[in-house]
């Protein structure tokens, strides 16, 4: 490209001279851009360009003195060079041609601009011709064209669609107009109606009928007022001019209507509007179609609410006409009646074939129509029951009436026996009667048990409280107060069992018990049983035995030891107590075994009282007893075979009672057990040492002499208590009031400062749980080996995997039994 006068060489300036007499300041300042050009035969080449020539082509002088000069069509896109080139070749020997052209050009910033260039012929040089060329940003009027042709475009497609629509819509009317209820193609802009057609036409013959009239003459069949309202706000003609003009193509209507002489009937009518091609009218096709089957079904079965039924139908109570829409089916019953056209002779019917003689009479009156519309005056449901005879079986049918449309009198409906719904409702009231009763029972044996706790509480109570009075009074007569202390130990042993009972009951029936499922030596569990009831026969002057199957006794099981030990021992307790002479017997067999497991059964007799057989039913019921007065000699809960039943149950066992009054009883237990493998036979005889570290003997030779324990409690009672009895033991005794101050004294001590840490679990500021925690991990030496023992009222299984949880070696359950802690305690820093 060129773009200042000493850029040309010698030829084109002289020719440039000659043609602008060699002064550029003239189109230097020109507003519009100028290039003069040399056009030969195979050349077309830019001698000249002004300033604005730059700006019309979005770049600067760089940008487009980088094209070659001599091949000015390379500024020009491409595609479009052809028309340049092609205009020029078919007209480069006429000398008055004028190019007007527009092309695209790349811009400096890489977008395409359009470009019109007008060029004028000046003068031959040789074989070349000069031209002078106008260029003008041509962007605007190119946008403004496209734009134009768009709109051109759609206009077309519109019309074209427009025509297309018209077409389809009149294809479907004529297409439908001999099955449809009605249809019509009306101008609405108009108020003519142009085309009527349809089946049966709702509309009178003539055709000469305006929009709104025929709207007017649709209304007079139809029995709904709402109906007749809302036609003219949906297809009313205002309605459809505002519609259409708004952008709605499509209308829909559903009405109840009622031809002369027919049953009411349900029509849905589609209306759509559209442009009269070539015109500005608004043209609407209608049609109207009977949907009342379908609408209606779905009407009644919505009003019946799917429920069991023999048949379902629908009455025209100003016709008389009667509809069968859907039967079940499986029943013969009302079969024949379905071909009835009218209510009163399906009634007829009915009285006749199956509504038994003696009640007819009645029945007509109850079912008749005119007291069917009385009864539903003013209720939404009329039900009446009928006796029928079907095969010689006498059935009771419920007849429910119900109105589907008040204003349109359309009563529905429905058929259902009731036979089986009247045994249900007999049965359910006989289940309430029972339920009630045993609610009651319950109520008065829970009431008798709180009468009853209410005086076994009070008694040790009353017993400790007492004695305590007289062993102060007693302080100087050594032998009284003794007895008064030992006094004080039963009573508070036996409220202790009391409150056992009632936990355990408790914590069954929220289902919070959870049985545990470790090996165990079995004669060692025999063992416990027989060292406690022995005792409590040899108090009564009774006769113990027990016989055991040598299988069994030599077996290592898997189960809740504690727990099956508490059942027997609370059956053969109660055997103790209520056997006054005679004998206690415990039997344990193997009823089945293989390597993996056993089956036993534990039968416990005695010649003890016996129970009334109008007992044994309810013996393991909670709260009751043989006897429940308060009266009674024996005393208790009464919970403990109700724990007893609830534990065997929870470990897939059974139990059952044989009993004679006067002469005893048999309690039975079958429950099965695992069987253990040699790793659990080790675990078994840790359990053994750790459940029972010490005897009564060793016990009294225990000495903590030289040991110091950390004492974690914050009852000030308590603290008495243990430390006197650790003191006892020449034991050195530290008190924490609670748990945190129970970590600082540890985290501050040196090692080897304290043995042991007797932590009781729920104190202020922090608890046990959470002081064992932070000791077991605080880094101290004697972190990881100091024994930590729970000494705490919560006594449950899980309290005890709390506890075990938290780190914990033990678990020592409130109240204290001094041996059992001396016991644990020794175990625990390795005297025995």
């Amino acid at each position: 490209m060129v773009g200042t006068e000493t850029e040309y060489d010698m030829e084109d300036k002289e020719l440039l001279s000659q043609i602008i007499a060699g002064d550029y300041s003239i189109l230097e300042n020109l507003p519009v851009g100028i290039g003069i050009y040399k056009v030969g035969p195979e050349n077309l080449s830019l001698l000249y360009n002004n300033k604005e020539y730059y700006r019309v082509h979005y770049g600067s002088k760089d940008y487009w003195d980088s094209y070659d000069k001599e091949d000015a069509i390379s500024r020009i896109i491409p595609e479009d060079r052809h028309v340049i080139y092609e205009l020029w070749e078919e007209h480069i020997d006429e000398t008055d041609y004028s190019l007007d052209v527009h092309y695209r050009c790349r811009t400096e910033s890489g977008s395409v601009c359009w470009i019109r260039l007008i060029a004028h012929y000046v003068c031959q040089v040789g074989d070349d011709k000069l031209y002078y060329g106008v260029h003008l940003d041509f962007n605007k009027e190119i946008a403004d064209e496209n734009l134009a042709n768009l709109y051109t475009e759609r206009i077309e497609a519109h019309e074209k669609v427009l025509e297309q629509n018209y077409a389809a819509a009149q294809e479907l009317l004529e297409h439908i107009s001999g099955t449809a209820i009605a249809s019509t193609r009306s101008d609405i802009t108009h108020d003519v109606v142009e085309l009527i057609g349809g089946e049966s036409p709702l509309l009178p013959p003539q055709t000469q009928l305006g929009y709104e009239e025929m709207l007017d003459v649709i209304s007079r069949i139809m029995p709904r007022r709402q109906d007749v309202e809302n036609m003219d706000k949906i297809i009313g003609r205002q309605a459809l001019l505002q519609a259409f003009a708004a952008g709605e193509k499509t209308r829909t209507f559903e009405y109840f209507f009622r031809p002369h002489g027919e049953s009411v009937k349900l029509a849905h009518c589609t209306v759509n509007i559209m442009n009269r091609p070539g015109t500005d009218d608004v043209i609407s096709f209608g049609t109207v179609t009977d949907v009342s089957n379908t609408m209606l079904i779905n009407s009644v079965i919505s009003q019946v609410l799917i429920r069991q039924y023999e048949f379902i139908a629908m009455i025209d109570a100003i016709s008389n006409v009667l509809t069968f829409i859907q039967d079940r089916g499986d029943t013969s019953f009302f079969d024949e009646g379905k071909q009835c056209q009218s209510y009163d002779a399906w009634l007829d019917y009915c009285s006749d074939s199956w509504i038994l003689p003696e009640e007819r009479e009645h029945m007509l009156d109850l079912l008749s129509l005119m007291q069917v519309m009385v009864a539903l005056k003013n209720d939404n449901q009329y039900d009446v029951l009928v006796k029928v005879n079907d095969g010689g079986e006498v059935y009771t049918k419920l007849l429910t009436f119900f109105y589907i449309d008040r204003e349109c009198r359309l009563i529905g409906l429905t058929g259902q026996d009731y036979t089986k719904i009247q045994r249900e409702t007999e049965e359910n009231e006989r289940k309430m009667r029972l339920a009630l009763t045993a609610a009651k029972q319950a109520s008065v044996a829970k009431s008798s048990f709180l009468s009853r706790m209410s005086h076994e509480i009070r008694t040790p109570l009353n017993a400790i409280i007492g004695m305590n009075e007289l062993a102060s009074q007693a302080i100087d007569e050594k032998t009284k107060l003794l007895d008064y202390i030992n006094k004080m130990g039963i009573s508070a042993r036996y409220l202790l069992s009391l409150i056992n009972d009632i936990l355990d009951m408790s914590r069954i029936e929220s289902g919070k018990l959870v049985l545990k499922n470790e090996p165990f030596v079995f004669k060692d569990f025999v063992a416990g049983i027989n060292t406690i009831i022995q005792n409590q026969a040899q108090t009564k002057h009774l006769q113990y035995e027990y016989s055991v199957d040598d299988f069994v006794m030599q077996s290592i099981c898997i189960g809740d030891k504690m727990k099956l030990q508490q059942c027997l021992i609370n059956i053969l307790g109660n055997a103790v107590k209520f056997t006054d002479s005679g004998f206690i017997r415990l039997d344990i067999e193997c009823l089945t075994h293989t390597d993996q497991a056993m089956t036993i059964r534990c039968t416990m007799t005695d010649s003890g009282v016996g129970i009334p057989d109008e007992k044994k039913n309810r013996i393991f019921d909670p709260f009751e007893q043989v006897d429940n007065s308060n009266t009674s000699a024996h005393g208790g809960t009464g919970l403990g075979l109700a724990i007893t039943k609830n534990l065997i149950e929870m470990m897939g066992g059974t139990i059952r009672l044989e009993s004679t009054l006067g002469k005893g009883s048999s309690f039975i237990i079958v429950v099965p057990f695992k069987l253990a493998d040699e790793k659990d036979v080790r675990t078994a005889s840790l359990n053994k040492v750790t459940q029972s570290p010490l005897s009564a003997v060793s016990v009294a030779k225990i000495n903590f002499w030289g040991k110091r324990f950390l004492l974690v409690e914050d009852n000030q009672i308590n603290v008495e208590i243990a430390k006197s009895l650790l003191e006892r033991k020449h034991a050195l005794v530290e008190i924490a009031e609670n748990g945190q101050r129970a970590v600082e004294k540890f985290t501050q001590s040196k090692p080897g400062t304290y043995q042991l840490i007797l932590m009781d679990v729920r104190m202020p500021v922090m608890d046990g749980l959470a002081a064992s925690k932070l000791i077991r991990s605080s880094g101290h030496p004697d972190a990881q080996k100091i024994p930590i023992i729970a000494m705490t009222a919560n006594a449950f299984d899980d309290d005890v995997e709390k506890s075990r949880a938290a780190g914990m070696n033990a678990h020592l359950s409130k109240p204290i039994e001094p041996e059992t802690m001396f016991g644990v305690v020794a175990h625990a820093i390795g005297l025995a």
